[in-house]
């Protein structure tokens, strides 16, 4: 039987909890005697694959051995069983009846595979819209804030727009609400039973955008640029995939990855999407071809299911479907529009007026008014990232862990949610309230730092400071607050922290800057920069704390380092249940409350707003956000 048969009859790696396989060897051997002859039956039940509601038997071999004379009449009859999206065919039956003297009717039965050919679209599951009878045609107008810093989505390109034309090896499904694994470039995959690795069987007959055929070599390239980056470039994505000793292409449609210890959270993060784990493909050649640097290259070539052909800066992105799309259900729509509208409100605003037909975050006020039409629809989603103020713990006086304690126990997270107009702020220690092991709202509240009324707070901050060095603030400059331009940002949340730390004697004045270079200012001299975190890509935000406040992590941009909270984090990558990391989360928000890297301002909410003709996201099926995804979308209209 051919690999793709294969993989086709296992459901194409469909989910490893959706399509568990159980080989059964049970056999059994029995004697009948009939007048003149002996027959010889044997029956053996070979494979079983489970489904969703319930068992289906895709293998099964009945032999029956007569010893007779006289003719034989055979006549054969084919079976199809149906499996989640699509007919298969399982089984061919070949019926023997042979007259017996003494007997009725002995049956001869054999059932076998047929290997029949796989077109490549049902190698495995394929992705559809959830909805019956879609509609095609149409573009898709959206609007956020669609602007670049460089190309390259693994050193700080936009994903969130940049996405629509790559694929990755899995992705999390948008018909349950992304709360399984589905393959994608990957049909499917094999785990290391020590947890030291994957192996991914990959999607024959793919395509680049340039023409060439997709292979494990582009795998190999890169996630090898990822884990060994060229010198000066910061692969976004280094330390999520650190543990990481080799990527092997054992043939053209295999790849295995081998690693140094099991990390529980690492399998997900093959799935594209995440702000700094955004694992999209790249090709080999295309990498080779721009010396592994592709910040520059505007149109490197995807295998997604559309193609940028145009891009004009600060303005919009243009799209259209990518007609050689190896899943031919899709996309729907002919094209994108992906409009670059920077403030919250404005992108509510142009979906509410119909210059815009989605958008994935508004301001609060377009989304109430979003929610009062009859013709728009709202809702709101956990996001799994923080807006953050970074200081500079390589300089004086940020380099005191008093000072940054008390710059962290004076900002009352509370009153921020009140005055943030940009999104749904949720007060938190240092992950999302939607997150495994996250402390509840009651007993947040009694922590220091982040009670409701934080008079106390306020005046151990002071303490500390004088204890520092500085009494109420007496010989500490004017300090420099970067942030983004936008409205929200500087002319709202800047101008909160500014009078939060006035309180316990720090000053600083503000400035902004353009979004997309908020976070080049880290790598000059800077006191505070804020700036929007990592964001996990899991409910288990140890990628989070990893990329973001250990050691030399990939995205900890003002070079924090404490060994004992190291220690945490290596104990949580190995450990394998909830119940397990549970009490690793108090041990590390514990250690970062009293050495804090940064001031977490709250986790926030996402409050997409979408024209109800917009179809095929499902957003109200959502545990949390995804934002750039449009292959299911279409348009009722």
């Amino acid at each position: 039987m051919s690999n793709n048969s294969r993989r086709h009859l296992s459901l194409m790696g469909f989910s490893i909890f959706l399509a568990l396989l159980l080989i059964m060897a049970a056999a059994c051997t029995r004697t009948v005697e009939v007048p003149g002859e002996t027959v010889v039956v044997k029956e053996e039940v070979i494979k079983e694959v489970q489904v969703p509601g319930e068992t289906v038997v895709v293998e099964k071999e009945v032999i029956k051995t007569v010893e007779v004379p006289g003719e034989t009449i055979t006549k054969e009859v084919v079976k199809e069983v149906e499996v989640p999206g699509e007919t298969v065919v399982v089984e061919k039956e070949v019926v023997k009846e042979v007259e017996v003297p003494g007997e009725t009717v002995v049956v001869e039965k054999v059932v076998e595979v047929v290997a029949t050919p796989v077109p490549m679209a049902e190698q495995g599951f394929v992705l559809r819209a959830a909805q019956a009878n879609p509609k095609r045609g149409g573009i898709v107008k959206t609007a956020w804030g669609a602007t670049a810093a460089n190309f390259d989505q693994h050193a700080g390109g936009p994903v969130w727009v940049m996405g629509a034309g790559y694929n990755s090896l899995i992705r999390k499904n948008p018909n349950d609400g992304l709360n399984s694994v589905i393959p994608s470039l990957a049909v499917e995959w094999e785990f290391d039973p020590q947890g030291l690795g994957w192996t991914f069987y990959l999607r024959d007959g793919v395509q680049w955008h340039d023409g060439t055929d997709f292979s494990s070599e582009d795998v190999k390239a890169t996630f090898d640029r990822i884990i060994n980056p060229p010198e000066g470039i910061v692969m976004s994505p280094r330390s999520l995939f650190e543990a990481i000793t080799s990527v092997d292409a054992i043939d053209r449609l295999t790849v295995q990855f081998t690693v140094s210890e099991p990390r529980s959270w690492m399998f997900d993060l093959f799935n594209h999407w995440g702000v700094g784990t955004h694992t999209v493909i790249y090709s080999k050649k295309s990498l080779e071809e721009n010396d592994f640097d592709l910040r520059q290259v505007e149109k490197a070539p995807g295998t997604g299911p559309f193609i940028l052909q145009e891009h004009l800066a600060a303005e919009r992105w243009v799209w259209d479907a990518n007609p050689n799309y190896w899943n031919p259900e899709l996309p729907y729509v002919d094209g994108l529009i992906n409009l670059h509208v920077p403030s919250g409100e404005d992108r509510g605003t142009a979906v509410i007026t119909g210059l815009a037909d989605f958008t994935w975050n508004t301001g609060k006020q377009a989304w109430d008014e979003a929610n009062r039409r009859a013709d728009i629809s709202a809702a709101k989603l956990a996001n799994f990232g923080t807006i953050q103020t970074l200081w500079n713990v390589n300089k004086a006086p940020f380099d005191d862990v008093r000072v940054r304690r008390a710059l962290h126990l004076s900002v009352n997270r509370h009153d921020l949610s009140k005055v943030y107009a940009n999104f749904s702020v949720n007060p938190s220690r240092w992950m999302s309230p939607a997150g495994e092991g996250a402390m509840s709202f009651d007993e947040l509240i009694t922590i220091p730092g982040y009670r409701l009324d934080n008079t106390e707070d306020i005046e151990e901050a002071k303490r500390l400071l004088a204890e520092a060095g500085y009494p109420n603030g007496e010989g500490l400059p004017e300090f420099d607050h970067v942030s983004s331009n936008l409205g929200t940002a500087i002319d709202t949340v800047s101008p909160f922290f500014a009078e939060q730390w006035e309180k316990i004697g720090i000053k600083i004045k503000l400035r902004g800057v353009e979004r997309s270079l908020v976070n080049q200012e880290l790598n000059k001299d800077f006191d505070f920069v804020m700036n929007t975190s990592f964001h996990s890509p899991t409910v288990n935000h140890t990628p989070l704390w990893l990329v973001m406040w250990t050691t030399g992590g990939s995205q900890n941009g003002n070079g924090y380092s404490n060994p004992e909270f190291d220690k945490v984090v290596a104990d949580l990558n190995s450990a394998l249940t909830p119940a397990e990391r549970a009490p690793l989360w108090r041990i590390g928000e514990d250690i970062l409350d009293q050495d804090p890297p940064q001031s977490v301002h709250g986790f926030t909410d996402h409050l997409p707003v979408w024209q109800n003709y917009v179809k095929g996201i499902n957003i109200e099926l959502r545990r949390f956000t995804e934002w750039g995804r449009f292959e299911t979308v279409w348009l009722d209209k």
